[in-house]
């Protein structure tokens, strides 16, 4: 039996992917929860937590009150956690990096 993914992870993980790509400039705001909620049809609840755990990433800066603002980053995975020995490759790569949260790295 296939385990479905999460929502919220889901959501988390695209808007992750749309990030790094840089369809969302650093410094620039995301779309609102409620932008988010009819773009991706779901719940406002889903969307929250997405954002949460993009926060926990470090990729976005939220406020009550303002949109959710890209952080600036260099690139790469921040806040990697490496799933391989420490004998492998310096530089992690995406397919054996996940975030702090769980959300596999693109």
């Amino acid at each position: 039996m296939e385990q479905k993914i999460p929502v919220f992870k889901e959501t988390a993980g695209t808007l992750s992917a749309q990030i790094r790509e840089r369809n969302f400039a650093p410094g620039t705001a995301q779309p609102s929860e409620n932008e988010l909620c009819r773009r991706y049809s779901i719940s406002c609840f889903p969307v929250r937590k997405a954002l949460s755990l993009l926060e926990a990433d470090d990729l976005i800066v939220r406020q009550p009150g303002i949109r959710s603002i890209v952080r600036e980053y260099s690139g790469g995975h921040p806040r990697c956690i490496r799933r391989s020995p420490a004998s492998a490759a310096p530089r992690p790569s995406a397919a054996n990096c996940v975030s702090r949260s769980g959300i596999r790295q693109r």
